[in-house]
């Protein structure tokens, strides 16, 4: 092996070889087309090791393998839930109705089985082994009152806290102070229905008595909810010349008349008083709107299933913050609300709220671990604000951690981190941020349904996981809701995941060639089922479509 366009050469026995590398003379040159070659064959054979190789390359790719088999080993982490698992996230009825497709349920209640329609309530004189009740809104707020519970079902004490954020200021309000106040108003309001009149509640200063009257003739008592800022002035005067017998009175008045006559205490656990419905408008546009009555039944029902739609490590506990920028006349901000008080968690309000505030200067001034807030909102504040302010740098964090979250994996605080969020969630105090749950309505804008590209941006850049949910007026809290742990990225519009615990979903197309055409990706009217639904059952009108993971998708 003499030949000088070699590499190098093998020298001693058969038994003992050794490699001896031959360098180029300078007389000779160098052949640089054949010793690039030989370099290449150098590190393919110091990585792949193979038996053609000498024994001090084999020998040195031997010490390198398991470096690398321990950092895999000990550094990498596996996806925070099985694939499978988000390969077909609901349960698919085995047979279906002409015209319509199979039912969808959450894989917890499969067919055959009944769906969520309470909290279970355990009440303290029955057996542990009983079943709970369903429960209505005075468990809730008894719930809060007592407090979080040990581990062997004492309670502990620790009340959660409500907090009211006015820009810098934050005031910190206690749950039984709150129950004072709750039990004065509910005294007058109980003498005011036996005295057979009618009671509005308004913030003072944004409704007219005048053009109140002519419109609810009815109308005989009125109590208007001053700010702090407007509190020095004179909300009780009835204007002159509106005719007419009608009281008006001010809240914080109230409630400092009758503080130290009125306690603190809630309702007996089990109350043969049934409980009323609540009426919320329901706005469309700007001009448009309807009133939707929620029965006590389903409004439980919805809170019971956004309650325990959480995977375990991500549920809603005694430590959590809770900071809502969607208004709460929308009853999925409302239910996740009533969910986080049940479990003793604290809950903050600020002054503005609905569908078309400043994300990162509603969320200043405190720092919460979950944020809800509409499509329209995070549309509008990763448009106007994220997306421009992407830097180069961040640009290549966010390529890191997008690498992680297409693994399955949440990634973790570190430099990346602070290299993706640099610019453009400055002003978001989100040291805690753990959780953001987005509602889109049913018949929004199509404009302000996220992309996928766009919830993948604000898991990296505000480092908390996202859940995205497809509400509708008739259905309490949400008609489906995406995986918390489903970081994978599509092209186009991002999907609303599965049903909750509490509905059932299924298609119906206008004729059954429509269902069998194209399979399980033909679009339909989307109608509900279950205790979460007005009147049991609702047909929307929007139409959409089941992907092959069974998630559901607007058409």
């Amino acid at each position: 092996m003499s030949d000088k366009s070699s590499f190098g050469r093998y020298r001693g026995s058969s038994s003992q070889r050794r490699y001896q590398a031959k360098q180029p003379e300078q007389s000779e040159g160098w052949d640089w087309s054949t010793g690039w070659r030989s370099v290449k064959t150098f590190f393919v054979c110091l990585r792949l090791g193979q038996p053609g190789t000498t024994s001090a390359f084999a020998g040195l790719g031997a010490i390198i393998r398991p470096y690398i088999s321990t950092y895999k080993l000990f550094f990498s982490k596996d996806p925070d839930t099985h694939p499978f698992f988000l390969a077909r996230q609901a349960v698919r009825a085995p047979i279906r109705l002409p015209g319509e497709s199979a039912s969808f349920r959450a894989h917890d209640v499969p067919h055959g089985y009944p769906l969520k329609s309470g909290l279970n309530v355990k009440d303290p004189d029955k057996p542990k082994w009983t079943a709970g009740r369903n429960g209505d809104l005075r468990d809730i707020w008894r719930a809060a009152l007592r407090g979080s519970l040990a581990t062997d079902g004492t309670p502990a004490g620790k009340q959660g806290k409500f907090y009211t954020v006015l820009g810098k200021d934050v005031a910190e309000h206690k749950l039984d102070d709150i129950s004072q106040e709750i039990n004065i108003i509910g005294q007058l309001r109980s003498y005011l229905a036996m005295a057979g009149v009618d009671l509005l509640i308004a913030e003072a200063g944004t409704l007219e008595l005048s053009a109140l009257l002519q419109g609810a003739p009815s109308l005989r008592s009125t109590i208007w909810v001053a700010n702090h800022g407007s509190r020095h002035m004179d909300w009780s005067q009835v204007p002159e010349g509106i005719g007419g017998d009608i009281e008006v009175a001010v809240w914080h008045e109230l409630v400092k008349d009758k503080k130290a006559l009125v306690g603190t205490e809630v309702p007996a656990t089990v109350s043969d008083t049934p409980t009323h419905p609540i009426v919320a408008f329901w706005a469309t546009s700007a001009e448009e709107g309807q009133f939707v009555e929620y029965s006590p039944a389903a409004l439980v029902a919805g809170i019971a299933g956004l309650g325990s739609v959480l995977p375990h490590g991500q549920h809603l506990t005694s430590s959590d913050l809770v900071l809502s920028i969607d208004s709460l006349t929308r009853s999925y901000p409302l239910c996740i609300i009533l969910a986080a008080l049940y479990v003793n968690a604290s809950v903050a309000f600020n002054s503005v709220s609905g569908e078309h505030v400043n994300f990162a200067l509603a969320t200043a001034g405190i720092s919460p671990t979950i944020i809800i807030a509409s499509s329209e909102t995070m549309q509008n504040y990763h448009t106007e604000y994220m997306a421009p302010q992407i830097s180069l740098v961040a640009k290549f964090g966010r390529f890191i951690q997008r690498r992680s979250l297409d693994g399955g994996t949440m990634p973790r605080q570190n430099i990346l981190t602070k290299l993706a969020n640099l610019g453009p969630t400055s002003e978001l105090s989100r040291e805690n941020l753990r959780l953001i749950f987005i509602s889109y309505r049913i018949d929004a804008n199509p404009e302000c349904q996220l992309t996928s590209e766009q919830l993948t941006d604000l898991r990296v850049f505000t480092g908390a996981r996202v859940i995205y949910a497809l509400t509708a007026p008739t259905v309490v809290g949400a008609v489906s809701q995406t995986n918390v742990f489903d970081y994978r990225s599509f092209a186009g519009r991002s999907h609303f995941g599965a049903p909750l615990s509490n509905v059932e979903i299924k298609l119906i197309h206008d004729k059954e060639e429509d269902a069998s055409k194209h399979g399980r990706l033909a679009d339909g009217k989307i109608f509900v089922t279950g205790p979460a639904t007005v009147g049991g059952k609702s047909l929307l009108e929007a139409r959409g479509y089941f992907n092959d993971d069974c998630t559901l998708s607007l058409s």
